[in-house]
């Protein structure tokens, strides 16, 4: 619904930059992305070999987190009630294309 959305006013998303409208997970990595709170991450990832340049993830205990880097988008509380309810969704996923309600869902 919310990609819908962006595509019919144009708007493009950090993800579909090619391809110019909005899609399901392109609108997902923007509602679980902190930096619309107004907080910057640094140090999420560090790189292990340079030669084959394998990457692994820092524990969030030694990443470097600046709050209030910059203007907020929208509130702690607003984010937290998307991720809660991203949570409770859960695996009954779709892409958004599906002609039936339930196609995503699986079947016995």
């Amino acid at each position: 619904m919310i990609a819908k959305s962006l595509s019919r006013l144009g708007r493009n998303t950090v993800e579909n930059l090619q391809t110019a409208h909005a899609n399901q997970s392109s609108v997902s990595v923007i509602l679980k992305n902190i930096v619309y709170i107004g907080t910057l991450v640094h140090h999420r990832e560090e790189t292990r070999d340079f030669i084959s340049k394998k990457r692994r993830l820092v524990d969030p205990s030694e990443q470097i987190v600046h709050e209030n880097a910059h203007p907020a988008i929208i509130t702690m509380d607003e984010h937290l009630a998307v991720l809660e309810k991203m949570k409770k969704k859960g695996s009954n996923k779709s892409n958004g294309s599906e002609k039936f309600i339930r196609s995503h869902c699986r079947m016995c």
